[in-house]
């Protein structure tokens, strides 16, 4: 059998996550072909769906609250937008997109925007790729940016797509080696109002290399703001500015031969 079902209003509580609001279609296929139907699920008009063979399940969630419990009466965050989840032949995909998490711990405040990026999980490993506009604030720093995250240990290259909400996410890895990367893209950091550090951060770790990489930096460090509200110079800042710099830390192995 297949089919399509679609609720509105729900909500789905498990240990430590609730999900509620939003619009939740369920689309199945039991069997062991592709199957393609109409089916209305609450438009003016009935949408053709294609299932691919089964055992095949798909969870969309548009416009939803997904709570994160931190196991002591309290939550770790909140985050609001369309979520999907599809398995067949043994993969499990699962995307996000126009996603906002708030994250409050301890009094400090962080935000993650406009989050997209979808994860792979196969019997050999899980790949992914995650973005989002982060801004953060904690005693002492604040910080904001592109954030990127991409990883990959299945030991093969991927390329795959997922449909969250009308993008298309797609995850893709040419190379066959493990991948592990975080990117901080047109950053700024302020540490206590005394050092402000800006450009694009990144590190990576594949193939027994480590590498701490920064481009186009701007180091201040003095009295003042470095930047107005507009973007443009403060000119009453005062200290030592270094602009276009360039960083770079190559680490091979690990312990004693380390190099």
């Amino acid at each position: 059998s297949y089919g399509a079902l679609q609720v509105g209003g729900s909500t789905f509580t498990v240990p430590g996550v609730s999900l509620s609001g939003g619009t939740v279609t369920v689309q199945m296929n039991t069997v062991d072909e592709e199957k393609s139907g109409d089916f209305n699920l609450g438009g003016a008009t009935a949408e053709t769906l294609t299932f691919e063979a089964g055992p095949y399940l798909r969870v969309d969630v548009e416009g939803a609250n997904l709570v994160v419990k931190d196991g002591d009466e309290g939550e770790l965050g909140t985050l609001r937008g369309d979520f999907a989840f599809e398995q067949s032949g043994g993969v499990t995909k699962v995307g996000v997109n126009d996603v906002t998490v708030s994250v409050d711990v301890n009094g400090s405040a962080g935000r993650l925007e406009k989050g997209e990026g979808a994860i792979l999980v196969t019997e050999k490993g899980v790949a992914g790729s995650l973005e989002g506009k982060l801004e953060a604030k904690v005693s002492g720093l604040e910080a904001g940016g592109t954030l990127v995250l991409r990883f990959n240990n299945t030991l093969s290259p991927v390329n795959e797509e997922l449909l969250v909400g009308n993008d298309k996410i797609k995850i893709i890895f040419e190379s066959d080696e493990n991948v592990f990367s975080v990117s901080l893209l047109g950053a700024s950091l302020n540490l206590g109002g005394v050092l402000t550090i800006e450009g694009d951060l990144t590190y990576k770790s594949q193939g027994g290399y480590k590498v701490l990489g920064a481009e186009n930096m701007t180091l201040f460090v003095g009295d003042g703001k470095l930047r107005l509200d507009n973007g443009e110079l403060n000119p009453f800042a005062k200290g030592l500015m270094i602009s276009d710099a360039t960083v770079g830390l190559v680490k091979q192995g690990e312990g004693d031969a380390a190099k």
